[in-house]
């Protein structure tokens, strides 16, 4: 597959071909099919926030996408579902997290902004913890998501 990557602070993402991931244990495979660009991304491409972890990486934190594979345990969704990616994602073992709020874990971790790799590319793998139905939410106008 490929992915857009950043292989040092300061230039331009590269496109890569990776292998597509393979969903373990609690995982799923999204097949990408809209990435949030912000001006976060700007700010670390151009090297101003250097926090990552190591390069290259497929950067993208906010994503939004088909699952295309499940992994082994999963039941939240299915092959096919439209899904909606949590980009900060904890973990699952705090207090704050077993209550439903991963948002202030104290050891949370963004996609694409930490050691997991992010959704400016083809596929995605996450948590089944972080990836949402798309039927939760609503189009911009009213209207169902699509």
């Amino acid at each position: 597959m490929q992915a857009a990557r950043l292989h040092e602070y300061g230039k331009p993402l590269v496109i890569d071909d990776v292998p597509r991931p393979t969903p373990g244990t609690g995982q799923v495979v999204i097949r990408v099919e809209g990435v949030g660009f912000c001006h976060s991304d700007l700010h670390i491409i151009s090297g101003d926030i250097q926090i990552l972890p190591r390069m290259p990486l497929t950067l993208g934190h906010e994503n939004a996408g088909t699952v295309f594979a499940i992994g082994n345990g999963v039941h939240a969704v299915k092959e096919g579902d439209r899904v909606a990616v949590y980009g900060g994602w904890g973990d699952g073992f705090c207090d704050y997290c077993a209550a439903g709020e991963e948002n202030l874990c104290p050891t949370m971790q963004w996609v694409g902004l930490s050691q997991h790799e992010g959704g400016d590319a083809e596929y995605l793998l996450v948590a089944t913890t972080v990836s949402r139905k798309a039927e939760h939410f609503r189009a911009q106008g009213g209207g169902a998501a699509h």
